[in-house]
């Protein structure tokens, strides 16, 4: 009979420190016990939290907790284009090994920039000819392959490593914010049915965008709360602290007509308007804005951002909800479990088969690159099983 397995994922907000627990029995999808948040607002107050954590996880677990995911903010990671080219002597048959192969060492060209978080295949090319999928079963000489890829700041994956090792765990599962979040707020139906997850954040919004069930885009918009803010703290004449305290959804909805209100209400709808259409013109340069038949969800904060719902429903044309845990979870002190709760699903869905741990992302060899390309070393991609949803071998937009 196989022992219990834990899972634990840590989620950076910007303002919080969130982590959560789960454990699986056999095949049993896992189930999250809890949650705990920590407000941080330095670097030494993180690394206490850090250490905090892990006695709490060690608690938790009874020591069993192997390797904790993480997430990256949108701040810390960048697209990056890679392709790769495989020549044959002789007309061979596509087959899905090929495409693999292909990927792999497309994959490999990217990870030099640093660690990949994610990729989307973005098309095939065989002797010549483009095609949007994979072309399995043609006869060719060649096959090429296009890609976009996410890849992480190295210099913050390896400080966040750093800390998970100060508290005596194994750094695994590493993926951008909003793709945690997507877990938490998206059911697989509607992945596969086309869907949207967007959060916004103090400094910017990240959006994830899934086609035919995958991974098919991950963009980050330079607007934030933190310029509403302002805004309206110079439209009014208040300080920053002070609009951060207001009840804004209390405010739009009540029927005073004093001119205040409704200063901010234009502020409010104007911010919501700029935000999504600045979303939908990256969504239609990808492809049919038709296809995400599920809508878009707004996950995380935006339960305090009033009129962007109404927004998302009118520039669209299409469902939209907020996404909101209908009850706090036990444990949890402040802020949002959403990501960190998503993080636990990834791991369970793509942990490496027994005995074989995902490696840490990043490791001093200075010789690495020199010889035969290893996927698990250096700044390389973060390879493990959990990969594959998001490196389509054959699905481009």
């Amino acid at each position: 009979m196989r022992l219990c397995d834990w899972f634990a994922g840590i989620d950076l907000n910007g303002r919080d420190l969130i982590a959560a627990i789960g454990s699986s029995q056999g095949d049993e999808a896992p189930r999250v016990h809890g949650s705990r948040s920590f407000a941080v607002g330095s670097d030494l107050a993180r690394e206490r939290a850090f250490r905090e954590i892990g006695e709490w996880l060690r608690l938790e677990s009874g020591g069993n907790i192997r390797a904790v995911a993480f997430t990256i903010p949108g701040n810390a990671y960048r697209a990056v284009t890679s392709s790769s080219e495989c020549r044959f002597s002789d007309a061979t048959v596509v087959d899905e090994e090929m495409v693999e192969m292909v990927r792999r060492e497309a994959l490999a060209n990217a990870g030099f920039e640093g660690p990949v978080l994610c990729s989307a295949a973005r098309g095939f090319m065989c002797d010549g000819r483009t095609f949007p999928e994979a072309p399995l079963g043609l006869t060719v000489r060649s096959l090429s392959t296009d890609m976009l890829n996410w890849v992480a700041d190295p210099d913050t994956v390896r400080w966040l490593t750093g800390l998970l090792d100060d508290i005596g765990v194994r750094p695994g599962l590493i993926v951008p914010r909003i793709v945690a979040l997507a877990e938490a707020v998206l059911t697989s139906t509607e992945r596969d049915r086309g869907a949207v997850a967007l959060c916004v954040s103090d400094d910017f919004t990240e959006v994830v965008v899934y086609r035919h069930g995958l991974l098919d885009d991950l963009f980050v918009v330079p607007l934030g709360k933190a310029r509403l803010d302002a805004k309206l703290a110079a439209a009014c004449g208040i300080s920053l602290d002070l609009v951060q305290r207001i009840d804004l959804v209390r405010m739009l909805e009540c029927t005073d007509t004093d001119p205040i209100v409704h200063r901010v209400r234009t502020i409010v709808s104007a911010w919501s308007q700029s935000l999504i259409r600045s979303v939908r013109e990256r969504l239609e340069a990808a492809g049919p804005i038709w296809q995400l038949q599920s809508g878009i969800v707004i996950a995380d904060s935006a339960r305090a951002l009033p009129l962007l719902k109404e927004t998302v429903s009118r520039v669209f044309g299409t469902p939209s909800r907020i996404a909101a845990m209908e009850t706090a979870p036990s444990g949890v002190l402040g802020g949002e479990p959403l990501a960190a709760r998503g993080l636990i699903p990834l791991q369970w869905r793509f942990q490496a088969e027994p005995g074989d741990l995902l490696a840490p992302p990043i490791v001093d060899d200075p010789d690495y690159g020199a010889g035969e390309r290893d996927e698990r070393r250096g700044i390389g991609p973060v390879i493990g099983r959990w990969l594959r949803e998001f490196v389509p071998a054959d699905h481009a937009p």
